[in-house]
């Protein structure tokens, strides 16, 4: 998964092998891997409890043009699913927000859960508390993902939920 953060530092890019800072939406700032495991804390409602997620690594990309610059790789301390549902192989859930900017950022979980071919507004969104505390993180102040113009996430749009064909016909096949 890729994870589009706003690296707080006073050098470009940040210095290789130091754990940087990022800037929250309510303009503070906290290490990097504090606020990677706040993010992926509120997603594993998504994920059985035989899921996890181990590590992570940060890179830095001045432009979408360039090559990233390795910048720090860490253990994540929060990273197991929480729900006795079992996950779906070959499923893939999007979920789409407009940023303060105006731009789209799309969170994509794979092997979620959730059941193939579901599709909910932001109403509907709201009435599923697993999914409503994901938007209300990626909303709130404390959140550190930006859309991919650099500004925060405002409002959720959207969630699907689908079979993906390349996963099926390699897992299910």
């Amino acid at each position: 998964m890729s994870v589009p953060l706003q690296i707080a530092s006073t050098s470009t890019p940040p210095v290789p092998g130091t754990m940087p800072n990022v800037v929250l939406k309510g303009d503070t700032t906290v290490s990097a891997e504090v606020a990677l495991n706040a993010f992926v804390d509120v997603l594993t409602s998504q994920f059985n409890t035989g899921s996890g997620f181990d590590g992570y690594t940060l890179y830095w990309k001045s432009s979408p043009i360039v090559e990233p610059t390795w910048i720090y790789a860490g253990v994540l301390t929060t990273a197991v699913g929480t729900s006795s549902a079992a996950s779906n192989v070959a499923g893939q859930m999007v979920m789409t927000f407009r940023s303060l900017a105006g731009n789209h950022y799309r969170l994509q979980l794979m092997e979620t859960v959730n059941t193939p071919n579901t599709e909910l507004s932001a109403g509907g969104i709201a009435g599923e508390s697993a999914l409503a505390a994901i938007v209300n993180y990626l909303t709130g102040s404390t959140s550190c993902v930006v859309a991919r113009d650099n500004a925060f996430l405002v409002g959720v749009l959207r969630m699907i939920t689908k079979t993906n064909d390349a996963l099926r016909h390699t897992w299910l096949v």
